[in-house]
């Protein structure tokens, strides 16, 4: 079997794999690369366990989904590489990168094999100063290119897909379908946390408006741990890019996100919690994830 390069794009339709066209070394080398990486992963000190979203994984653990239903973009590219768009990185013409992944195909065996890595802004040679060391002179690149990562994110193999941490590999592989909803109880949980504000009366109105979409982001809130990580002053200033509004109270001398009782404002603010807003990392355009709508310019102040 041959394995083949991708990565995946963000693109208005969802995910989309693109080929990365190597030449013969290279493609033996970054086999290699993925399948060291791919023994690394699997070590026997790794005990896997069931996904459950509101679990973090120790060091030594390994999240497992069976029979898991995987991007059929995805699995159409390890069967059919030839038939993928290549991936040419311009700044004229952006894309947003999730993941760089090798694949492999058994047609007999109706199985594929695919090894992830994580991307981010870092793995992107492209504009700005990067220089390279050639005959002892350093040079500035001239040309786009990429660096792959030093570890898996995540393996899927015989449906089984396997990884470490769920605020990685939501990126690049949909497994919401797989989060628990969040009863009455555990919403309360987060309106009730120490950074957020809500009232008992908006509370009852947030319980009663939650849907399905919006308790599993509600799980995903608690699961990432986003609001220990971040105070309330930095998730307001930071929407301010996206030109959402999150209102800041002080209680008790401490600041408090107030969490909205409107719908269709609770649902951004979740949105904005669990990193569904991003900047393109060429043109540094404003996106939507899962859709890549570009936000609205806002209108000129007087």
């Amino acid at each position: 079997m041959t394995m083949s390069f991708f990565a995946a794009v963000s693109q208005k339709s969802g995910m989309v794999a693109m080929r990365i066209r190597t030449t013969r070394s290279l493609q033996d080398e970054l086999s290699r690369l993925f399948k060291g990486q791919a023994n690394e992963f699997l070590s026997p000190d790794l005990h896997r366990i069931p996904f459950e979203g509101r679990y973090k994984a120790d060091e030594h653990e390994l999240f497992l989904i069976p029979n898991f239903t995987m991007c059929a973009q995805y699995l159409s590219a390890a069967a059919h590489p030839q038939q993928c768009d290549d991936l040419i990185l311009k700044e004229t013409a952006p894309l947003t990168l999730r993941s760089l992944f090798a694949a492999e195909h058994d047609p007999g065996r109706n199985s594929t094999t695919i090894w992830f890595q994580a991307f981010n802004r870092s793995h992107l040679l492209v504009g700005g100063c990067t220089i390279l060391l050639r005959a002892n002179t350093y040079q500035k690149l001239t040309e786009a290119g990429l660096t792959f990562d030093s570890k898996l994110a995540a393996l899927y193999q015989n449906r089984d897909l396997l990884f470490r941490s769920y605020s990685t590999v939501k990126s690049f592989v949909d497994v919401s379908e797989y989060f628990h909803e969040a009863t009455d109880e555990e919403i309360s949980s987060v309106l009730l946390s120490p950074s957020i504000s809500c009232p008992d009366s908006d509370r009852a109105t947030v319980l009663k408006i939650s849907d399905e979409w919006m308790r599993r982001r509600f799980t995903a809130v608690k699961a990432s741990g986003i609001l220990e990580k971040v105070t309330a002053k930095k998730i307001a200033n930071r929407a301010k890019k996206f030109w959402l509004v999150v209102q800041v109270t002080k209680e008790h001398g401490r600041d408090l996100v107030v969490f909205p009782s409107d719908k269709k404002e609770a649902k951004r603010l979740l949105n904005f919690l669990n990193e569904g807003f991003y900047v393109g990392v060429l043109t540094g355009t404003l996106y939507q994830s899962n859709s890549q709508i570009p936000l609205p310019t806002p209108p000129s102040r007087t």
